[in-house]
């Protein structure tokens, strides 16, 4: 996807699901490229307020705030 964006133009945004900030880092670091969206498992079970954080001082926007 991220070829295909550089490449043609025709990818408006990229967004994966599920990604911990490590791996949000790590793709970043290595693509260049920021994801629009981080589709994010919430529930009672399994908070994760440190990835929320992230999201939003990197200004990606998570699907389950």
């Amino acid at each position: 996807m991220v070829r295909i964006s550089k490449e043609t133009k025709k990818v408006k945004a990229v967004g994966v699901s599920n990604f911990s900030v490590e791996m949000l880092e790590k793709i970043i670091k290595e693509t260049g490229v920021v994801p629009t969206m981080n589709q994010i498992e919430c529930h009672p079970s399994l908070i994760q307020p440190e990835l929320f954080k992230y999201c939003k001082s990197s200004l990606l926007i998570s699907s389950n705030e």
